[in-house]
């Protein structure tokens, strides 16, 4: 498996809001803005590779990717939150795949505002103990 460049970003994006009233997870993860980019994946494509930067989580809006292996609506990359500055492993498309890189500071902004927005949404554990969803806020990873 030969390692790709990132595939470009698809010009999605939506209008940015500064208030801090509670987010849409729906809206959240359709539309691209600031701090999330919305890329599609070949199969076979390297999504990232161990040893780079952990500055990112990534939603799979569409395919499979192989990390353990994760599917349509859930995550992967979620080291970040808890200060793993390195990815640990490999993430490569088993299928045609459509992806959203949502950075460390744009998660970890929507997560500070009154409301968390992931209470429909399957989270990994980084993310569902945020403490305004009654988590502690703190992982045991």
């Amino acid at each position: 498996m030969s390692r790709r460049p990132r595939a470009p970003a698809l010009n999605q994006r939506a209008p940015e809001t500064t208030s801090s009233a509670s987010v849409n997870a729906v809206v959240f993860l359709a539309t691209a803005a600031p701090g999330r980019d919305i890329s599609a994946h070949a199969k076979h494509d390297i999504i990232f590779a161990q040893g780079d930067d952990a500055d990112s989580v990534f939603y799979i809006k569409k395919g499979r990717i192989k990390v353990a292996v994760v599917s349509k609506d859930e995550f992967c990359g979620e080291g970040c939150l808890i200060g793993q500055p390195k990815r640990l492993a490999t993430a490569s498309a088993l299928t045609e795949c459509e992806t959203m890189r949502v950075s460390k500071a744009e998660l970890q902004r929507v997560l500070l505002r009154r409301t968390c927005i992931f209470t429909d949404v399957h989270v990994p554990y980084p993310v569902a103990a945020c403490p305004r969803r009654g988590g502690s806020g703190r992982s045991a990873i």
